[in-house]
């Protein structure tokens, strides 16, 4: 975010889960919606990078609208690498809950030799993916990873935080005019 008094707003109007302050001061900055979205995502969780995708409400598919930092192919490739990062964003997409790992070496859920190797070769750390859902439909999912250090990421406040995010800008994303070639309700 461009100046210490807009952060604090908006980081006030998070914790106080103040959705129309949150959508209003995102709205307000310069640059593309989803880019601002997304660096919020990533200032607010110290990532390195991520992705924001949506879900196409006739077809399911999940496709990627904004990266930063990201290279495509690490998401739609066909690579190991690309496989555990797909089985994430499906796991929060059809699970419906975020997906927090402070330390992904090491965490039970990639115990397959395969995901290990995976990891390693990705260096991921830190691993954040949350759904974003307008009413109880979920739309896509937002993710951010840091590949240097572990623990940085209070899974106890953090994730009020992350989640209030999620909430207060799926109907952004829902309503932005390239979201709407995505996903369309009811």
């Amino acid at each position: 975010m461009s100046d210490k008094s807009s952060q604090s707003n908006l980081y006030t109007a998070l914790q106080n889960h103040d959705h129309e302050t949150v959508r209003r001061l995102i709205q307000h900055m310069d640059g593309d919606l989803r880019e601002n979205i997304m660096r919020v995502f990533i200032d607010l969780t110290l990532a390195e990078r991520g992705f924001i995708m949506l879900r196409n409400k006739e077809s399911g598919e999940i496709k990627p609208v904004i990266l930063l930092e990201f290279p495509e192919d690490e998401i739609l490739g066909q690579l190991s690498t690309a496989k555990i990062i797909q089985e994430i964003v499906q796991e929060v997409v059809e699970g419906g809950l975020p997906l927090l790992t402070n330390n992904a070496l090491p965490d039970y859920r990639w115990m397959s030799k395969e995901d290990t190797v995976a990891l390693a070769k990705l260096k991921l750390r830190v691993i954040i993916a949350v759904p974003l859902k307008v009413g109880n439909s979920i739309i896509g999912v937002v993710y951010v990873d840091k590949r240097i250090s572990v623990g940085v990421f209070n899974q106890e406040t953090d994730y009020q935080l992350v989640q209030s995010l999620a909430d207060a800008v799926a109907p952004l994303l829902l309503n932005s005019s390239n979201s709407r070639l995505h996903w369309r309700l009811g």
